[in-house]
Formats: structure tokens, sequence, C-alpha cells
């Protein structure tokens, strides 16, 4: 088997499902990073982790086990359960709190739980000053406010109960951050007190919306900006929400638009895709007016989103990305995956080459530019220009690694979706780095010598890393950001095969699509030897199995059912040409499982009774059975 590309094992009879193979995993890291981003203190993958967590009793500080397990449940459907262990004994037992969640396409449903952490954390009006007095930022502040004050609220009664209103309110009355005393009023009208949501009005009306930036949660949900709506007309929030809805020409709350069009699932707050769901004409100068009056809205970040979409639609990629990075500063921040995610596919999918140098000539603000010089890099590399690209990316590890240029500049590493710790953006260009220095070196080397021989090689080192092409901005969310339907979701184009500009840029960023023209090439070069001619036809089907086992993503670019006819009529081809290579049982194998054919496996027994691959036809045959 000296000329195979992969071990036999990866065949095993289950050819078809490599994709499955390839895709399962990923789906199940999908639905949990679905779950976690619910709950941001579990891990973001099957195990456990320490943490100490301040009481506020005369408990202290206690030690729990956090724990997230993951497993599938059926075809597209996964269980995740959180899980809480709290080292320590309350009345004779060790509390434990867990969190059931079915997770389907891009919903996760709490179907079970039970939280006992009230039995180890007893937050009171003490617990929650003692916390207050520590918190660093008013960040840190408003989001211990949010979480905690109203978890507390909630659950405490009587005397307790009212000593955390008093405490609430003494601080909504004498705090000088206006984030802070905006989350309180938030608080205290979400515990009943209906004097809170008039106050709460006129600080907007006199300081503004105050908003800390980058906090997990904002304080005014949308229950609270509803019944401003209803009951202060003319107030600045309810103001931005009428002009809001004048633009978009849609009702401002999902809620309602859901009991216009009797929707159930219109009241999931949702963010529309696809280029037909705008309309830039009437909407770019609707929203830059918006803005103008609006900035420091809760709606600010959606109306910025949508002007940026409007711009990328127009051809405006400079006016879209420096949009879109002004709205990761905007309130109320609910959307900053969304908005990271974009960023990137407009550098990485929609922008050409050509658009990026003249984005960078264009000078425009630093991170842009920065963004753009190392996508401009990965499609050099796209491009098989690979000793340029490896100039490109030598010169940016460089900044990088002297801190001319910032690790975290993947947007979903700057928008806080993910820790640095996370993705290692810089070990991962020099990885790039590497991979295009070894990639120049090959074809440079056949370019010299004409020998098909080396041809084969640059193929090979190709077909074997699936990562050459990758834009690391993404961070390892591009998958996930498809997933979410963000790109490839059936409403997002007419046909239901995601926007066009995503069929080149599949074709450019799949390896085995290069690596497939280039196997190509080498079994149609009459100056290779037979035993070549072998092994390029065969690793040209591997490549096109590759595609056909990629995912969605390869479907936007090929039809499905014409690809594995092209995979099927490859090995088909190799087994007629080459009967007598020992990868030609290992075609059949492959053949049998894409087409569930029995006669393949038939032939396997008589023409290859010693092969290896016996068993696993063997295997495959029962389970065809």
């Amino acid at each position: 088997m000296a000329l195979q590309l992969r071990p036999p094992a990866a065949w095993a009879g289950e050819a078809t499902k490599i994709a499955e193979q390839m895709g399962n995993d990923a789906k199940l890291q999908q639905a949990i990073d679905l779950v976690t981003s619910l709950r941001k203190d579990f891990p973001s993958a099957n195990g456990t982790r320490e943490m100490w967590v301040k009481t506020g009793d005369k408990l202290g500080n206690v030690k729990c086990v956090l724990e997230t397990k993951g497993v599938p449940k059926g075809a597209e459907q996964y269980e995740v359960t959180l899980t809480k262990r709290w080292d320590v004994t309350v009345n004779a037992v060790r509390p434990v709190s867990y969190w059931k969640y079915i997770v389907t396409s891009e919903r996760a449903e709490l179907v079970e739980f039970e939280d006992n952490d009230s039995a180890v954390v007893a937050m009171n009006a003490a617990g929650m000053a003692e916390l207050y007095a520590e918190a660093a930022t008013p960040a840190e502040k408003v989001q211990l406010i949010i979480l905690e004050g109203r978890s507390a609220v909630s659950r405490l009664t009587g005397a307790e109960k009212d000593e955390l209103i008093s405490w609430l309110e003494e601080l909504s009355r004498n705090d000088d951050n206006g984030a802070v005393r905006q989350a309180v009023l938030g608080v205290l009208y979400y515990a009943g007190n209906k004097d809170a949501l008039s106050r709460l009005v006129r600080d907007v009306e006199v300081n503004g919306v105050a908003w800390e930036g980058r906090i997990p949660h904002f304080g005014m949900d949308w229950q609270l900006l509803y019944d401003i709506y209803q009951n202060y007309p003319a107030s600045y929030l309810a103001r931005g929400m009428a002009a809001y809805e004048k633009v978009r020409g849609e009702p401002y709350f999902a809620i309602t638009r859901a009991a216009e069009e009797e929707d159930p699932y219109t009241w999931m707050p949702g963010y529309e895709h696809g280029d037909q769901q705008y309309d830039p004409g009437r909407e770019i100068p609707g929203w830059e007016t918006f803005l103008e009056e609006f900035s420091g809205h809760p709606a600010a970040d959606d109306a910025a989103y949508r002007l940026a979409r409007c711009y990328e639609i127009k051809g405006r990629c400079q006016d879209a990305l420096q949009t879109l990075q002004r709205t990761l500063n905007l309130p109320d921040g609910d959307i900053r995956y969304h908005v990271a995610g974009r960023i990137t596919y407009i550098l990485d999918v929609r922008m050409t080459g050509s658009q990026l140098a003249e984005l960078s000539a264009a000078e425009p603000e630093p991170v842009i530019r920065q963004m753009s010089r190392y996508t401009l890099a990965v499609k050099t590399l796209r491009n098989e220009e690979y000793r340029k690209a490896a100039g490109m990316l030598e010169e940016l590890l460089a900044d990088l690694q002297s801190g001319a240029v910032s690790a975290t500049l993947p947007p979903f590493i700057s928008t806080g979706t993910i820790g640095e710790e996370e993705y290692d953006f810089i070990g991962a260009v020099k990885k790039q780095l590497e991979q295009a220095e070894k990639l120049a070196g090959l074809k440079e080397a056949w370019a010299k010598s004409q020998d098909p021989a080396d041809h084969y090689n640059l193929a090979a080192a190709i077909f074997h890393d699936q990562s050459i092409y990758y834009n690391h901005l993404w961070a390892g969310h591009r998958q996930y950001f498809n997933w979410l339907g963000y790109v490839l979701d059936s409403y997002y184009s007419d046909d239901g095969k995601g926007p066009a500009e995503m069929a080149g840029f599949v074709r450019e960023m799949i390896n085995y699509c290069h690596s497939a023209n280039l196997f190509k090439e080498v079994y149609e070069n009459p100056a290779a030897t037979s035993e070549l001619k072998a092994k390029a036809l065969y690793s040209l089907g591997l490549s096109r199995l590759g595609i056909y086992s990629w995912g969605e993503d390869a479907f936007v670019a090929f039809d499905r059912e014409e690809l594995k006819g092209e995979v099927i009529d490859t090995f088909e081809k190799f087994v007629q040409e080459f009967p007598s290579s020992t990868m030609a049982d290992d075609a059949l194998l492959a053949l049998a499982d894409l087409s569930g054919r029995r006669d393949y496996l038939d032939r396997i027994f008589s023409d290859y009774p010693q092969g290896d691959a016996v068993p696993k036809a063997e295997a495959l045959l029962e389970k065809m059975s």
C-alpha cells in the first residue's frame, strides 16, 4: 500500500461517511458553543474546570466544579448538560445544580434543570455591597447589579429583600456613574418599583443612555424598553424606537412582529443576512440620519449593522468595514458576534485581492488596514503565489512579534467572543508562513525540473493540509458562523445555496480543489510514468472525495450529485486502468460505500482475496444486509 496518500483504515467501509466523521465532532462542538454562550462560566468543550465563588455568606469562598457534557441524540440533534458540583456540605448534602439543553440547528432549548445554587450562594444586601466595593470598573459593577442583583431580588423574601432593595435605592440616587444608576433602576423596576421606570426615563433624558461597552449584559432588557415605548412615547428611548421602525419598515419589537405575522418563531431575535433583506437606496440615508440623532440608543448597533450591510451591497466595502468597527462600540452590544463575523466575511469572501490592495492604499483606520494586509497575504496563497505570500506573511509575523500589530487582530478575539489564550493567532500565522515557504520550495523545484514527480509532490503537500488557505482572522469560527445561518442559511439567497460570492471563495479556500487540479495535470502528463499516473489518478479520486466530504461549503460551488458522480467515475477509471495496483481494492471499497452497490464488494472477494480490504468489505457487506 506504499502508493496511498492516506492509510486504508481511513476507508474501512466508510467512504461516504467521511463527511460525517469530519463533521460530527464539529457540529457537536457547535452545539456546545451555543449552550455555553448562554452560560459563559462553563467549559466551552466537553470537560471540567474549577472556580472559586464568593457566596456572600459565612461559607466564604467556595470551590465548585463546572462540567460540560455534550452527546449526539439523533439526526442533527444534541444534548448538552451543564453541571455544577459544589465542594461544600450544606445540611449533610453536597449541592449539585444542572441544566440540560436539547440543541437542534441554531436553537438551544432548556428541557430540564435543577438549581441548588441558593443552598450555597446566599447573596444579600451585605454581600452585594461587599462585592460592589471590590469591583474594579463600572463595567464590573453594572454586571454585578444586573446578574447578581436581579437573581437576589427574585430569590430573597421579607426583611432580606427589603434590605437589598433599600441598598439598591440608595445606589440609584447617589452613584456618580450613569451606567450603574440606570442598571440599578432597571433592577428596581424588575423588582416591582414602578417609579423606577419614570426615574430611568428622566435620567436618560438628562444624561443620555450610559453604556459600559464590553459587558455581557445590557441593563435595559426588551421588556423594560417595551414598557417605556408604551408609557413614555415622547422620551428619547421611545422616539428612537419609533425612528428605527420608520427606517426599518417593521415593528421594533420581535414580539410585535410575531403578533402581526402569526408566526410562532418570529418572537426569537434574529438578524437578516441575505442581500435581498436590504433596500440600500432607502436605508442608507435613513440609517445615517438615525445614527446622527440616536447614536446612544440601544438600537444604535442594529442600525449601524444594517447601514454597513447596505454599504457592502453597494460595493462600498471600506465604508462597510469602518461602520462595522464603529458598531462594536455602540449600545446595546448584543450583536457583537454578528459584527465580528461580518467584518471577517467581507474581507475574506466578499473582497478581491485587488480591492484589498486598494483598501490598504486608501489608508483606512489601522485595524482595518492590518486585517486587509493579512487577508491579502492569504488570498495570495490561494492564488498559488507561494513565495510572494511567504514574504507578506513574514513581514506581518515580524510586526506581530514586535507588537506593532496586535495579537488580538482577529475580530472574534478583539470583541471578546473568545479569549486571546483560546486562539494563538501569532502561532497560526507562523505555521502558515512555514506552509507557504514549503509550498514555494516545492513549486520552484517543479518549475526548475519539469519532472512530473515534483509536480506530484506539490499536489500531495497541498492535499495533506486543510489549513493552508485558511484565514485565521476567523479564529476557528468560520464554520460556526456559517452553521448559525449567517452565511449558508437557506433563506440567504433565492436559490437556497447562499451568496454568489461564496462559490468562488470555496474553490479557492478548499485545499482539495487545488490538489485535484494538480493531480489531474500529473495524470494527463505524457512524461509521467505508469506508476506515477496511477498515484495521481487515485489521488485525484481522493481529492474529489475530500471536496464531497467537506460539508455545506462545497455544495455552494459544486452540485452534490455531480460531484459524487465525479468521485465514482474517477475510482472506476482507476480500477479499470490499474487493476494490479495495491490500491485497487481500496478504490472498490470506496465505490461500494459511495454507491451502495454490492457488486463492487464481490469484485474485492473474487479479484483481491488476499488484500487488506477484505475484512472491511465483509463488515460493509454485513452493514448493507
